[in-house]
């Protein structure tokens, strides 16, 4: 391929990218990944707290979220944790885990996902519960999504454990961009 055809291809994507319905597309294909850490030194039995920010693809032409203003009605539709290490990291050891969006000052916190009674059990990755009761539109606007991750553990854990939430989300393109 050319450099001019690079070019045009460039250009192409770029251009749909802008528009609404390629946003919504994109935000409904794409999932968000955000890494989150469980420390070794965190106690059992107590709510505890982690904090990661969500990364795309998109994030990636549009680093300060300046296409998110051509969609609206921004709903997650599925999330799940995965543990990457240690490899044999059992999500087991954590009993609850809730997942809010938050702002970047950590204000406003929306419930997004949750799983209450974890399996003992359940291995390296678990399927959370969606709450898509509301809109995440003012969130998906920031320049960064920040997540907070609550949890309990269930066991001590030996090492760090580091996951990663990956959440899916729904979008509807703005009428006339």
């Amino acid at each position: 391929m050319s450099n001019k055809s690079r070019f045009l291809v460039m250009i192409m994507a770029c251009l749909l990218a802008a528009c609404g319905t390629m946003q919504s597309i994109v935000r409904s294909t794409i999932p968000y990944t955000t890494p989150l850490t469980v420390r070794a030194s965190a106690q059992t039995g107590q709510s505890l707290t982690t904090l990661g920010t969500g990364t795309s693809f998109d994030k990636i032409i549009f680093p300060n979220g300046e296409n998110t203003n051509r969609i609206n009605a921004v709903k997650v539709y599925s999330a799940e944790l995965r543990s990457t290490l240690p490899a044999d990291f059992d999500l087991g050891q954590i009993q609850s885990i809730r997942i809010f969006m938050t702002k970047a000052d950590e204000s406003n916190a929306v419930l997004v996902a949750s799983k209450e009674n974890v399996p003992a059990d359940v291995g390296s990755l678990i399927t959370l519960d969606v709450n898509n009761s509301g809109f995440l539109d003012p969130f998906i606007r920031e320049p960064d999504i920040r997540i907070k991750m609550i949890y309990t553990l269930r066991n001590q854990v030996k090492a760090d454990a580091n996951l990663l939430l990956v959440m899916n989300f729904s979008a509807m393109p703005v009428n006339g961009k």
